[in-house]
């Protein structure tokens, strides 16, 4: 019993490297909405191209799981994450210099790619364990509570020294990790599961979950990018809206740790059809009488949606997955959608009004939950 709690123990505090790792590489995914701010207001770009830099970060990280499905049962994952993070500093260093458009999405893509690399290695670990769903909702949880204590910091950091500081903390944030990469496995091997338990094709199953992973990404995501602008052409002030954003990340870190806590208990239809209907909910709020008030009930219980959700998906993913590498490629899809629904709502964005991002994410997210709800319904992993 002493064995299994120190391999639990253990476990746990790789798991929690790992997860700030993905805080401080992939950062743009909590902290969206206040760049696309700081790169309207600082840097003096449009909305349309702070999501098209937004989408550039996330398309990167996306990319970095066709080659990790391969490399990762060979490499050694140390070597991986040491020069993965180093690339993550150099880019975030050379961003923070950056004024003009053009060399940001290029940077921002090399960032992301090699974000993208350790979360690869995360996933790995996460595919170990038999309960993927209270695993992936640590992981989630522990990457929002870090998320909610920088946003607090992060508007006053942009209004006092420039958009570009925020490259600099995340930089030297994930400089202090280097030192603790030792304490991860260093040999990528991933052990083949028990076998899989469908009702089923498989293939189908997954590629239904696939498209509907990327659907719910990409609603959420399009809308996410932009809550920061639709506050402030609301007429909330910056305070306000930074304040609402950090309290929404910490809701979302509860949101997670209730997926920890609660696991297959409901099976995963239920909590899948719930959390998104909350989302779309969330969405439909800020179609009505515009408010502080609604705002800030909206993009509370938005991101306590995604991250209540989200595991789940890549939960139901990861039960029908024997070898580990579908659990790092839906992280692909996740990222493919993350990336083209930024884009897709600068797209779709005219004028300042954003009517037609938030029934973007409407539809996609409602079109999601037809396609997850099959892979939903199969039985748990033993």
């Amino acid at each position: 019993m002493t064995g299994t709690q120190n391999n639990s123990a253990a476990n746990y505090r790789v798991l929690t490297i790992l997860s700030l790792l993905s805080t401080f590489g992939a950062a743009v995914y909590f902290i969206a909405p206040l760049l696309v701010g700081g790169y309207v207001t600082q840097l003096g770009f449009s909305s349309q191209q702070g999501g098209y830099i937004i989408s550039a970060e996330l398309a990167g990280f996306a990319l970095a799981a066709i080659p990790a499905a391969i490399w990762v049962k060979k490499l050694n994952w140390r070597t991986a994450l040491y020069l993965s993070a180093a690339c993550v500093i150099m880019m975030n260093l050379v961003t923070s210099s950056l004024t003009g458009f053009a060399l940001f999405p290029v940077i921002r893509f090399l960032s992301g790619f090699a974000a993208g690399i350790q979360l690869a290695v995360c996933m790995a670990v996460i595919h170990r364990n038999l309960d993927p769903d209270r695993s992936l909702g640590y992981w989630f949880g522990l990457q929002l509570l870090a998320g909610s204590v920088g946003v607090i910091f992060l508007p006053g950091l942009i209004a006092d020294f420039g958009v570009g500081a925020v490259f600099l903390v995340i930089a030297g944030l994930h400089a202090l990790l280097l030192l603790f990469i030792r304490i991860i496995p260093d040999r990528g091997e991933i052990e083949q599961m028990p076998e899989v338990k469908a009702t089923g094709s498989i293939p189908v199953l997954v590629a239904l979950g696939f498209v509907g992973l990327y659907l719910f990404e990409a609603g959420i995501m399009g809308v996410w990018a932009y809550y920061e602008r639709i506050g402030d052409a609301g007429g909330i002030s910056p305070q306000t809206i930074g304040y609402a954003l950090s309290a929404s990340l910490f809701l979302g870190f509860l949101g997670s740790m209730a997926t920890a806590a609660l696991s297959t208990r409901f099976n995963r239809l239920i909590p899948v059809a719930l959390g998104t209907g909350l989302a779309i909910f969330c969405t439909a709020l800020l179609l009505t009488d515009f408010s502080t008030a609604t705002y800030v009930i909206s993009v509370g219980l938005f991101i306590f949606a995604w991250y209540f959700t989200l595991p789940y998906i890549m939960g139901c993913i990861a039960n029908v997955d024997a070898t580990g590498r579908l659990l790092i490629l839906s992280n692909m899809v996740a990222g493919l959608g993350t990336s083209t629904g930024p884009a897709c709502a600068a797209l779709l964005q005219t004028s300042d009004s954003f009517v037609p991002v938030l029934w973007m994410g409407i539809i996609t997210m409602l079109v999601s939950i037809l396609f997850i709800s099959r892979l939903a319904l199969q039985p748990a992993r033993e």
